[in-house]
């Protein structure tokens, strides 16, 4: 599960340097508006947040309330559902970004290209840190800490050759690649959403 979330660091913080040589060079804003694509974020953040609220008020706690009525839980692979259905934004966001940061396309279009990214890696983030959480409940904040010092200390250093990585594959082709594997990621939350508890019962720290 680290690995996921590491993926998704990393291509986030690489992508990141895609930004100067998108709206600078290509756009070019000048130093004063050069912030203001990331307003996007702002909008798709306040979108996400709202859409995931009503899932946990609407679908999930009902769920697990009609578990505990019947004595049983929810399993802890259950939380993974909306990571796996927002992962697929992530892809298109990098898409949608990478091939449309050329002159003749308005600057608008790879703006909400970007926003899309949001819920994608904050959806995805959110089920896999709640699933380490009910999968390891004694146990919860060394798998926590552990998890995002593995993350953050190795996606830390893709920025410091993502201008590079940008330059000489193109903004197309490095997005595309970004996004192939964001894609080849998926299948890996569908295998912790299928056989999770397959694992969880083969480890002595996990709960059954």
């Amino acid at each position: 599960m680290s690995i996921l979330a590491f993926s998704a660091n990393a291509i986030f913080y690489l992508w990141f340097e895609a930004f100067p040589l998108v709206f600078t060079d290509i756009y070019h804003f000048d130093l004063g508006i050069s912030g203001l694509p990331f307003t996007g974020f702002l909008v798709s953040g306040a979108i996400t947040y709202t859409a995931y609220a009503l899932y946990l008020m609407y679908h999930l706690e009902p769920r697990m309330a009609r578990a505990a009525a019947e004595g049983k839980q929810l399993p802890p692979e259950s939380r993974l559902e909306m990571g796996l259905m927002a992962s697929i934004f992530i892809p298109t966001s990098l898409f949608m970004f990478g091939w449309a940061s050329r002159a003749s396309v308005h600057w608008i279009v790879p703006i909400i290209g970007a926003a899309l990214y949001l819920p994608g890696i904050f959806l995805s983030f959110q089920s896999i840190l709640v699933y380490m959480t009910f999968a390891y409940p004694m146990y919860t904040a060394s798998v926590l800490a552990g998890n995002d010092l593995f993350r953050s200390t190795l996606a830390s250093v893709f920025p410091l050759f993502g201008r590079r990585f940008f330059v000489d594959l193109g903004l197309g082709p490095g997005s595309s690649l970004l996004a192939g594997i964001s894609i080849a990621m998926m299948p890996v939350l569908w295998s912790f959403m299928k056989w999770g508890h397959v694992l969880r019962r083969k480890s002595k720290y996990a709960s059954s």
